[in-house]
């Protein structure tokens, strides 16, 4: 078989003959008759199983490290399907629906730890992004030149801070 020219594609069944350019070893393993063929006949590994791959669980009620990709802010992303622009997912968000269930439209899932690194549901808690920044404040995480920045909100409407930055400086 090696020697023939042409061969048949294990995905969709179409005749397709060897390239100038395969050698002959490419072409006695060439089984597809383009890149769209072989990645249609790769093996789709469910999600909550890959998601499993990158995640190092540690004894105890400590953090589990996410080993896989990040963002620029060091929050494990994980791909979703073949789609382009490719989707990611957030590995703490998919962390937290696997152990509670779907988040509520709109709302954050929040580090109890502080670590963006950390995908154990146990530290993990749904809330709005209000709540979120209420816990940054709590704990110290804002910076406080952060707060010289926020503008009131339009009249009637309730705003980002107090009515004016003076105001801050004043209660600061």
């Amino acid at each position: 078989m090696s020697g023939s020219v042409n061969r048949i594609c294990h995905a969709c069944g179409q005749s397709f003959e060897k390239r100038q350019r395969d050698s002959a070893d490419q072409w006695s393993k060439r089984r597809y008759c383009s890149p769209t063929c072989s990645n249609s006949s790769k093996e789709v590994i469910p999600l909550h199983i890959r998601f499993w791959k990158y995640v190092k669980k540690s004894t105890g009620n400590k953090c589990w490290a996410w080993t896989g990709a990040t963002d620029q802010h060091g929050y494990g992303k994980i791909g979703v399907g073949r789609r382009i622009p490719k989707q990611d997912l957030k590995a703490h968000r998919l962390s937290y629906e696997m152990r509670f269930g779907p988040i509520q439209n709109g709302n954050v899932i929040c580090h109890a730890c502080d670590n963006p690194n950390c995908v154990n549901p146990n530290h993990l808690f749904e809330g709005t992004q209000k709540d979120n920044m209420q816990d940054a404040s709590r704990k110290g995480r804002l910076n406080p030149k952060s707060m010289e920045n926020l503008r009131p909100g339009k009249k009637g409407i309730v705003g980002a801070g107090p009515l004016s930055n003076k105001e801050i400086k004043t209660n600061a």
